[in-house]
């Protein structure tokens, strides 16, 4: 029988540290990753290993009782800085709580590369075991393509992550294949070598299934504009720290297009809230305000459901968002940058509509876009929503979703 134990990288949190987990990718990913796990093996367990119980606002069992097979997961409560910390070869491991039933584990899933050398010392210090460690790159910090600041830099830890895993997975082929151009300035040819022959893409982003649930009407807190295109900024909104490029799209671009044209509405996800939604109104002219706080995940499958348009500019990420395939597979159009896994997506459905890297094109590409949103509805004779016609859905799916790629990377795993 297989054991797994999952280490969540959280990191949707609110100002006073609880984290934010039916608005966190990291564990919604882990829990459909899950989901299609228990199904292809019906051995398999599985552990999560998730924040304490004064650590989140929701709990991790109440939010997945509908999804998971209860009898095979559980979630072990844990002060997430514990783990962290660990690093010393003589300290005392024992007092991790979840090493004081739990030792059985023939593999670890780790979503945080840095921490790889943690576990693997945990495990031989406490119990002189070396289950099978996955290190999942959700994103890789690069010298040439920094995530954080130079003091802070992720870069060697995830060198030494990638050395001591047995299986190094990738959210993406782009951000592999940066990886790897990096690396090799730095290491041997024979040691990046190495790191090779054990590595993968494994784009496992969301499930077409759990996004395409019907929506429970009455339990909407909200309706949405039924005369106005339908525009959806679904990602985090930074203060200071804006890598998803969201900020920079609302605050420097839609007013002036608004100006222009007053067909459109803006919806935003600000699933971290650090800017409020009471902000954006005041900010963001075409912004409806619709929530205090951030959408519940039947509300966020309302509004992906009933969006013309979705907001995609991340430029230093390579992968561009879960919240994407989501929406593309409801049929939202998209507006990206031409660049990276944005770009293989549009290629693969010769989509026009595309922002130039240095966003010199952006609201006249939107512009473009609102008018054919508006004038395929025209031809349709309708107001409802616009129909796949570029073929996203089809494409999303086979490149990115659980139920297509799950089975493969299980194979690679071990775990099947």
């Amino acid at each position: 029988m297989k054991k797994l134990l999952i280490q969540c990288q959280l990191s949707n949190y609110d100002d006073d540290g609880n984290y934010i987990l039916n608005c966190d990718s990291g564990f919604n990913m882990n829990v459909g990753r899950a989901k299609e796990m228990l199904k292809l093996n019906k051995d398999l367990k599985i552990d999560f290993l998730v924040s304490d119980y004064n650590q989140t606002k929701h709990q991790p069992a109440y939010l997945v009782r509908d999804i998971l097979d209860m009898n095979r997961v559980k979630f072990i409560r844990q002060h997430l800085t514990n783990h962290a910390i660990k690093t010393r070869y003589d300290f005392h491991y024992n007092e991790l709580e979840f090493l004081l039933n739990e030792s059985n584990y023939t593999h670890l899933y780790l979503n945080d590369p840095c921490l790889v050398g943690n576990y693997k010392t945990l495990f031989y210090k406490s119990y002189n075991k070396s289950p099978k460690i996955i290190s999942h790159n959700h994103f890789v910090d690069l010298p040439e393509n920094p995530k954080v600041p130079l003091e802070t830099s992720y870069y060697f830890r995830q060198i030494e992550g990638a050395i001591k895993a047995d299986i190094n997975l990738f959210q993406c082929e782009s951000a592999m294949n940066e990886f790897f151009d990096s690396i090799s300035k730095t290491l041997s040819p024979t040691l990046v070598d190495i790191i090779k022959s054990k590595s993968e893409p494994y784009d496992d982003g969301y499930s077409y299934e759990e996004i395409n649930k019907p929506i429970i009407e009455n339990e909407l807190r909200f309706k949405l504009p039924a005369d106005k295109v339908i525009i959806f900024v679904p990602n985090r909104i930074g203060r200071t720290f804006d890598y998803t490029n969201c900020g920079k799209f609302l605050f420097e671009f839609v007013n002036d297009l608004y100006k222009e044209r007053q067909d459109f509405v803006i919806v935003a996800g600000n699933p971290s809230q650090k800017i409020s939604n009471e902000e954006l109104a005041k900010s963001v002219k075409p912004y409806v305000y619709l929530v205090k706080d951030t959408f519940s995940r039947n509300e966020y499958r309302y509004v992906a459901r009933n969006s013309d348009i979705v907001i995609g500019l991340y430029d230093k990420d390579l992968y561009g968002a879960t919240a994407l395939r989501e929406c593309l597979d409801l049929s939202c159009l998209p507006l990206l940058l031409d660049i990276n896994e944005y770009k293989k997506i549009m290629d693969a459905a010769d989509y026009p509509f595309r922002v130039k890297s240095d966003f010199s094109n952006l609201n006249s590409q939107l512009s473009s876009l609102i008018h054919f949103v508006k004038e395929q509805r025209y031809e349709n004779d309708s107001m409802t929503k616009h129909k796949d016609y570029f073929n996203f859905k089809d494409i999303i799916r086979k490149r990115c979703s659980f139920e297509y790629t799950t089975q493969r990377a299980m194979q690679r795993m071990d775990l099947l």
